[in-house]
């Protein structure tokens, strides 16, 4: 079978083989064989970029990719955001219709600190496909980053009317749902917003970001026993110094 297909389509195969193994650097060079065979091809311009983005926030806890502050990033990661941003302004150039671009472009712009550009595009590819939820969501992540919590809310409103919220995969839906969590925390909506991230934690009870989230709610809400939430955070994570952190502030 593998026989039959075209260079390109091999060395895509192999790119997805070598991302699926977190080969990075291994599947950039895929997509840079694909470029020198179809220049023109936009979709390995987008998938390369992403992948240099990737590269340049490449720090690991517990086994995940973390988003790291600008201000923690080395001059090498930030001249790989601003390359992986040129990969996106020539995938944009190819087809300007690319919803995956645009969104791919607002994260790196992201990381790069430059949020109200990155809501600016993630926006265009909400607008180039509504149906595209991952960009929605990323949407609202910029909203509360700007704390403009009014607009994630409408925001948030909008995406559950939208028939594909059902059809995300678990973590995507998760970090949906505590992005909503957010917005009401942000507007003070602290009844609400308690209902909603028992939700969260019916659904999936091992994400620590949520049982912190309802230690801060619970405090919010002057109720007693709101640290231990923070600890059911800490023993989910107990590398994470962010959530040992939080609980030292809410003492």
């Amino acid at each position: 079978m593998e026989e039959s297909l075209t260079e390109v389509e091999k060395l895509m195969q192999e790119a997805f083989r070598c991302i699926h193994s977190d080969m990075l650097t291994d599947a950039i060079d895929c997509f840079d064989k694909i470029i020198e065979l179809e220049p023109s091809n936009d979709k390995a311009w987008t998938h390369k970029g992403k992948l240099m983005s990737m590269l340049a926030v490449n720090s690991r806890e517990g086994g995940m990719r973390t988003i790291m502050s600008i201000e923690r990033m080395s001059n090498d990661q930030k001249r790989l955001l601003k390359e992986a941003l040129k990969c996106f302004k020539k995938a944009i150039d190819i087809n300007p219709k690319s919803d995956y671009a645009f969104q791919n472009q607002a994260l790196t712009l992201g990381r790069l600190g430059r949020k109200d550009q990155a809501l600016e595009s993630n926006n265009t590819a909400t607008e180039l496909n509504p149906n595209n939820f991952e960009a929605w969501i990323q949407g609202t992540s910029w909203l509360i980053n700007l704390g403009r919590f009014e607009e994630t809310y409408e925001c948030c409103k909008r995406a559950k009317q939208m028939s594909g919220l059902g059809m995300l995969d678990h973590n995507l839906k998760l970090g949906f749902l505590i992005n909503f969590v957010s917005a009401l925390v942000g507007l003070k909506r602290y009844e609400e917003a308690l209902v909603e991230i028992n939700r969260v934690i019916d659904l999936d009870n091992k994400v620590a970001l949520a049982w912190a989230k309802k230690g801060q709610i619970l405090f919010c809400l002057h109720r007693t026993g709101y640290l231990e939430y923070f600890d059911n955070a800490i023993a989910l994570e107990p590398d994470n110094e962010l959530w040992k952190e939080l609980k030292s502030d809410f003492l």
